[in-house]
């Protein structure tokens, strides 16, 4: 073969090897495109708006994360580990405005202790809804995760408390409150659910699991998701059960270390 002949086989042979170089780096997913910012199908009520995070530091662990982030050989790890995993997910789109990972410590024997009030006093209480709110988080136990949820009769040894409320402002009908340690790993939650749409319609017991399930899915560590069908995105029409996408995402969240990584 003549030298001349050679010079574009090598430059294929480059082009090749970049190609494939970059099909490895993230599997493409059969999702729709990437939506920034919340989905709000029709009909649909928003459901809630990221809450800001307490932070608080305990004895015995690291210092706080540098404002500014700094890769390193652990972070390319996670992400590596995160690029594997993520076929079937919404991570890295849920990764897009945070690029941390927040989620409660493998704890295989002490569940987490969640109180649902079940008598909040309010004018239109059923008492069928502290029942569904227990459900939606119930739903969660498909995910098969290392930890589990067990329910109080009292508030005082509760790390997740669940309130009602008649109705919220800014047309949310829940929010999930969560506190974490310096080292970014769950430590409380508040949670509160509204009884009244932003239009003042009384909300069904189907609805309050539905949102108590997405405000338990904020709980154990996820973000929104951009896809309306998830259980996580950001308003809801007819879910009542986590996705199969929100649940592949719920567990590959539990394999992945706590902390800023990108």
């Amino acid at each position: 073969m003549r030298r001349a002949d050679l010079i574009p086989l090598a430059l294929l042979a480059v082009l090749g090897g970049a190609v494939g170089f970059r099909a490895i780096q993230r599997p493409r997913i059969a999702r729709p495109p990437v939506v920034i910012g919340p989905i709000r199908p029709t009909p649909a009520i928003p459901r809630d708006e990221d809450e800001p995070m307490e932070v608080v530091h305990r004895a015995g662990g690291s210092a706080p994360a540098p404002a500014v982030f700094i890769p390193n050989a652990k972070s390319e790890e996670i992400l590596h580990r995160i690029r594997m995993g993520a076929a079937g997910t919404y991570m890295f789109e849920m990764l897009e405005g945070d690029s941390s990972i927040t989620r409660w410590s493998v704890r295989p024997t002490e569940p987490i202790r969640v109180w649902v009030d079940p008598a909040p006093g309010l004018a239109d209480w059923d008492p069928r809804f502290a029942s569904a709110a227990r459900d939606g988080f119930k739903g969660w136990n498909a995910a098969g995760l290392p930890i589990r949820m067990n329910f109080l009769v009292d508030s005082t040894d509760a790390e997740v408390r669940v309130h009602w409320t008649d109705q919220l402002e800014e047309k949310r009908v829940g929010v999930a409150r969560r506190v974490r340690d310096q080292d970014y790993w769950i430590v409380s939650a508040e949670i509160v659910l509204a009884l009244h749409e932003p239009g003042g319609r009384l909300l069904t017991a189907e609805a309050l699991r539905s949102i108590a399930a997405h405000e338990a899915g904020h709980m154990l560590g996820l973000g929104h998701s951009p896809f309306a069908l998830d259980i996580m995105a950001a308003g809801y029409s007819s879910q009542v059960e986590p996705s199969g996408a929100d649940l592949n995402t719920m567990r590959l969240l539990y394999t992945i270390p706590p902390g800023r990584f990108r």
